[in-house]
């Protein structure tokens, strides 16, 4: 009861010098909790109406969501100057998690915490490298690799350096790397085999996968999430360290 008191309080706040008034309608011992709360100044923390960090969402996310609201949502996502605001941003915003700001030019994530950090691009950027190595690494050395090597400059660079520290005996089995590089050879593969090469470490962080997939524009976003979610529970031993994913 005293919880529910506290969050009737909390509530009766937005009443202003109408508050006590209210309040004072309650009955029973939820009301008589209420009044308590209110005459101590407790307040339970009131959300605040957006995500933190929504400037580092793309853009996309929130247009999938503003499709279905009124035109009224997208200045109460910016500013909220009553109550419906408030209603609006928070239906705007739904599913899109608190985000960490975007830190600086860091290109390889040394953790995490680094990777939620990056921008778009330079979560893209660092996944396609990754993926593009477990490709390489998969494939071996052999004709196939020569192939691959003529025709894409970053795969050439790919089968130098997996070969050398810190990358040399850090990416994982090589069944492991063959099994996550199935797929069709198209634009989106290289960045769905990074996905699946992070997966084991980003299922210990659920939230992790929601500010992963909100940084990069909505239809890639969405191809990362069903990626993590898919190879959620492959084995982190058999994944790339994150030396390796760390590497320049």
């Amino acid at each position: 009861m005293r919880i529910l008191g506290e969050v009737l309080a909390t509530a009766a706040a937005a009443l202003g010098r109408h508050a006590p008034e209210v309040l004072a309608r309650l009955g029973g011992v939820v009301g008589e909790e209420a009044r308590a709360a209110w005459a101590a100044g407790t307040r339970l923390p009131v959300r605040p109406p957006v995500p933190a960090g929504l400037d580092g969402v793309h853009a996309s996310w929130l247009e999938a969501n503003l499709g279905a609201l009124p035109a009224r949502a997208r200045t109460a996502v910016i500013t909220q100057s009553s109550p419906v605001d408030v209603w609006l941003a928070r239906l705007a915003t739904a599913g899109i998690p608190p985000l960490s700001p975007v830190a600086g030019a860091r290109r390889r994530p040394a953790s995490l915490d680094d990777a939620l950090a990056l921008s778009a691009a330079q979560l893209r950027e660092w996944l396609v490298g990754v993926g593009v190595d477990q490709l390489v690494f998969a494939v071996g050395p052999g004709d196939a690799l020569d192939d691959l090597v003529r025709r894409s400059a970053r795969a050439a660079a790919s089968a130098r350096r997996i070969y050398e520290a810190p990358r040399a005996g850090q990416l994982g089995s090589r069944r492991a790397a063959i099994a996550r590089s199935t797929g069709t050879l198209d634009e989106a593969l290289p960045l769905r085999i990074g996905a699946r090469a992070v997966a084991p470490y980003v299922a210990r962080r659920p939230l992790a996968r929601a500010q992963l997939r909100c940084r990069l524009p909505l239809a890639w976003g969405s191809l990362l999430d069903e990626e993590l979610r898919a190879h959620a529970w492959d084995p982190v031993e058999s994944a790339p360290t994150w030396a390796a994913l760390a590497a320049r």
